[in-house]
């Protein structure tokens, strides 16, 4: 099991990522990974629960995440 957290590099540019990060998201529950997501306040970012992957496999699917990918984020 890991925990992962992302913090926000560039918050402005969140609003036009949300969707692909949401359904990034959504991606990570239907296989099996994402256990529990959610917010880190105020308004820092992120946290995730996740299990089920090697460490390689789940910092790979991190770095697929379109905040990480358009520096909205960092892991």
């Amino acid at each position: 099991m890991f925990i992962v957290t992302l913090k926000f590099a560039d918050k402005t540019k969140a609003p036009q990522f949300m969707d692909a990060h949401n359904a990034w998201i959504k991606s990570g529950f239907e296989d099996g990974v994402f256990v529990l997501v959610g917010g880190l306040q105020p308004s820092l970012g992120g946290a995730i629960i996740a299990h089920g992957a090697s460490r390689a496999a789940i910092e790979a699917r991190v770095h697929d995440d379109p905040f990480v990918r358009e520096g909205v984020g960092r892991a």
